[in-house]
């Protein structure tokens, strides 16, 4: 699986508003993937939108 595909999936189960679903999404990919290389994403993404979201307000 590629890097972005899974990404996307982490992404798609943290922010699916079914927390329950979400978290046994989650739980399955860190079991298949690994708890750390899961976080990582899940953080990296998080580090992506903080930082675009920053560059906004200093443009405005």
């Amino acid at each position: 699986i590629r890097r972005s595909s899974l990404e996307h999936l982490v992404i798609q189960a943290k922010y699916s508003g079914r927390e329950i679903e979400g978290d046994k999404i989650l739980d399955g990919l860190k079991s298949w993937f690994g708890d750390d290389r899961i976080d990582a994403l899940y953080q990296r993404r998080t580090n992506v939108k903080k930082h675009d979201r920053l560059r906004h307000q200093h443009s405005t």
